[in-house]
């Protein structure tokens, strides 16, 4: 159930915001703002930059972030293993394609919750996102031409505050 401790097994039923009863929602906070909000100018926008999600697993066939980039890919997910790792080879093939394309890649996590911290590697650290909202969240942010500095920015909001 978490990406980062292996101890969390639990039940899911009640939700993190509150829960329904009788199709009645009773929350446990009331409405905020969140922080950590970025704000895209879609209003033009009819479609978004392409960005695959890559499934991480034991043997990973490198080639298959330059298959994907080869095929039109603007950035990449990896759905990782824990805490967004990769095989080695898989994380090597990522890397020299990165330094060959500059294509952005983020490093998340498929399991239902945790972090994925900044390694300060060639990957950009989902933080809380996962693989879905990382892909479009990284999706707007190369639709509207950011750089890998400005992605990474609009990705660290999203870290916790020290």
């Amino acid at each position: 159930m978490h990406a980062n401790s292996l101890d969390t097994f639990y039940s899911s039923e009640v939700g993190q915001l509150g829960f329904y009863i009788n199709q009645v929602p009773y929350f446990y906070y009331e409405p905020a703002k969140p922080i950590g909000a970025t704000h895209f100018n879609v209003e033009n926008t009819t479609d978004l930059a392409t960005v695959d999600i890559l499934y991480a697993h034991q043997d990973m066939a490198p080639e298959l972030a330059e298959l994907a980039v080869a095929a039109g890919a603007r950035g990449l997910v990896f759905s990782g293993m824990g805490a967004g790792g990769l095989s080695s080879a898989a994380r090597e093939a990522a890397s020299a394609l990165f330094n060959a394309t500059g294509v952005p890649m983020v490093s998340s996590h498929r399991s239902a919750d945790g972090f994925v911290p900044s390694g300060g590697g060639f990957t950009v650290a989902s933080g809380f996102y996962n693989p879905q909202k990382a892909r479009v969240l990284l999706q707007l942010a190369l639709t509207m031409e950011y750089g890998l500095e400005q992605i990474k920015e609009v990705f660290a909001l999203s870290y916790p505050m020290a």
